[in-house]
């Protein structure tokens, strides 16, 4: 099974392919595998992938020097099992949080066609994830029941994506990572033990699912989504975006709202919003002839200095400075 994602760069991004020297930032290498080093503004990526008998793996580490977003695509839909090995990653379309995924947790999920967002914090995060074909599919299905729903997505062709209870690390899920960090070089003898250890995560994931053993997840995606939305909507007004009164608009304890924008965004809600401040501000400072006063209060601040001395802490240069030296 070939690699059923598509990763788009940017035409800035430095790619390398086949290298076999281990990159300086990676710390969970697959021995015997090349890796691809991609290399952009604000961050260093590698990945190593191999088929399987009956599915495809893809490991992914990737150094983040500031918040950064990746373009992919599933051409077909697909079913995944993720290892989340380190850090956090959010996966959206369009503006919509279709998943997340955080350090020392797994889970499966279903993925129709689709073209989405990668989205991560600066930091170090490292994801594993296998795909398996419909034929492999099938075989879990019989033995494992929570497959039928997945494999009803198969066959229906689901717009939706679908996951099943995340489930933390235990030991023996890290002990059968460690099984293929060093592979063979006989593709036959490296496929099938790639495939015995997915038969073997498969088996373990069934059995923490029957004891209940799973992540007590604060936030659903309907709440992520609604969060997103009010405060993309409100986030100039100082009065509309005190935890309080997001708490009462999306209909949740004002104690979870914080840890909520942790998980939505990446970050706390004060940098959230600053950050989208700032933003807005760029693009005006950009696109229009507006004055830097009018500007500022567009934006959502009211008092100047405070943003005179942000706006250099983020640029190294005053708005005005900004303006005459990108336009």
């Amino acid at each position: 099974m070939k690699n059923p994602l598509v990763i788009h760069y940017l035409e800035t991004a430095i790619i390398k392919k086949d290298v076999m020297d281990q990159p300086d930032f990676c710390n969970y290498p697959i021995r015997g595998l090349p890796w691809t080093i991609v290399r952009d503004v604000g961050y260093s990526m590698s990945l190593q992938e191999s088929e399987f008998f009956g599915g495809h793996l893809l490991l992914m580490e990737l150094e983040a020097f500031e918040e950064t977003e990746i373009m992919f695509s599933a051409p077909e839909p697909v079913v995944f099992t993720v290892v989340m090995i380190e850090g956090f990653f959010r996966f959206f379309q369009e503006e919509k949080l279709l998943s997340y995924a955080m350090g020392g947790s797994y889970y499966k999920t279903y993925n129709p066609s689709i073209t989405a967002r990668l989205k991560a914090s600066a930091g170090k995060h490292v994801i594993l994830v296998f795909a398996l074909d419909r034929e492999s599919l099938g075989l879990a299905e019989r033995t494992y029941p929570p497959m039928e729903i997945l494999m009803e997505c198969i066959r229906q062709r689901s717009p939706h994506t679908v996951r099943l209870p995340v489930c933390k690390m235990t030991r023996e899920v890290i002990d059968l990572w460690s099984c293929i960090r060093k592979v063979s070089s006989n593709i036959h003898v490296r496929s099938s033990d790639i495939s015995s250890v997915v038969s073997r995560l498969i088996r373990i994931y069934q059995r923490q699912l029957k004891q209940g053993n799973v992540v007590k997840e604060q936030l659903s995606m309907e709440i992520a989504n609604a969060l997103i939305m009010y405060v993309d909507a409100h986030y100039t007004s100082d009065r509309d975006v005190r935890k309080a009164e997001i708490a009462r608009r999306i209909g949740e304890p004002v104690s979870m709202i914080e840890g909520y924008c942790q998980v939505a965004f990446g970050r706390s809600l004060h940098k959230h919003i600053r950050d989208m401040r700032m933003g807005t501000v760029v693009r005006l400072l950009m696109d229009t002839d507006m004055s830097v006063r009018t500007i500022i209060a567009s934006a959502g601040y009211s008092h100047g200095s405070n943003f005179f001395r942000l706006f250099l802490i983020y640029f190294g240069l005053s708005p005005s400075e900004y303006r005459r030296k990108n336009r």
